[in-house]
């Protein structure tokens, strides 16, 4: 998690991508928050009150103030700037996604280096892929699944090499927001996963 020190070095832009469901749902989680979060909230944004509370007047909701109700309430930022439907929870990857998908890659690569590693091999971070769905067999695997899909299609393999490192970033980005929703995008992205990690 992000501390109060950093939250509020991060920028007075508009993050919202739909400033009526910001409004809305601002409105909703702010009204249910006790007094003590309000105030944490306040502590962590170093704002008045009064300043947070008009993202639900106006539907303009910074990356600070996203991150600090995120943080305190444990909610999806992207919930509230209208990027995901669902709530969701706040971790650090959540967060990381968050930052780099508004602007706030240098950010986001600092929460990166602090996030302490656990064990590669059997940690999970996308839900409802287990740990023998990870294991790649030669008939049942994710990588049975997908690495023949770039040595039967040399278009496909011709577009992944033409691919600059942000559209990958981008990509990367956006399956993991889907794979948090679950579907076949939890498979794909654990693929992904064990490939970089070899």
């Amino acid at each position: 998690m992000l501390s109060a020190e950093v939250i509020q070095t991060m920028g007075r832009k508009d993050v919202s991508a739909n400033a009526d469901l910001t409004m809305e749902r601002t409105k909703e989680v702010l009204k249910a928050a006790k007094r003590k979060q309000k105030d944490e909230i306040d502590a962590l944004t170093g704002l008045k009150r009064v300043s947070i509370n008009r993202v639900y007047a106006t539907g303009v909701i910074t990356a600070k103030v996203a991150v600090a109700i995120g943080q305190v309430l444990n909610l999806n930022p992207l919930y509230l700037t209208g990027d995901v439907d669902e709530q969701g929870v706040c971790t650090d990857d959540i967060l990381i996604s968050f930052l780099t998908t508004k602007g706030y890659a240098k950010v986001a690569q600092g929460l990166a280096v602090q996030k302490p590693r656990g064990d590669a091999e059997n940690k999970t971070d996308a839900p409802g892929v287990s740990k023998e769905q990870g294991n790649d067999s030669p008939k049942t695997g994710t990588k049975a699944m997908f690495s023949s899909d770039f040595s039967n299609s040399p278009e496909l393999a011709k577009a992944a090499d033409e691919l600059s490192l942000e559209d990958a970033h981008h990509l990367l980005t956006s399956l993991y927001i889907k794979a948090r929703a679950g579907g076949d995008a939890v498979q794909l992205l654990d693929f992904i996963k064990r490939s970089l990690m070899m």
